[in-house]
């Protein structure tokens, strides 16, 4: 177990749920976003259930794509590529 932890790999599930969720919310905040609570429930529990070394990284697409209704941008992102969309701080959006 020694050997695992120090090659970063989190084995108990609730650990790695909630250090997966801390690293988000740093990532997120670090831009002044969030990441909405709703992403707690099924999402977390997936992506959890995906990694071992859970490794959030902040990334970004172009601004023309935020033209597309928000239900649409979220459920891509939740549905197909597994990840949290990260919603300014102020505005929700």
């Amino acid at each position: 177990m020694d050997a695992m932890a120090s090659s970063g790999i989190v084995v108990d599930f609730s650990e790695r749920k909630s250090s997966i969720w801390a690293q988000a919310q740093n990532l997120a905040w670090s831009r002044q976003g969030l990441v909405s609570e709703a992403m707690q429930s099924d999402l977390l529990s997936e992506v959890a259930n995906l990694v071992e070394h859970p490794t959030p990284i902040l990334g970004s697409f172009q601004e023309k794509f935020l033209r597309l209704p928000k239900e649409v941008l979220v459920t891509v992102m939740r549905k197909h590529q597994r990840y949290f969309p990260v919603e300014d701080e102020a505005t929700g959006n």
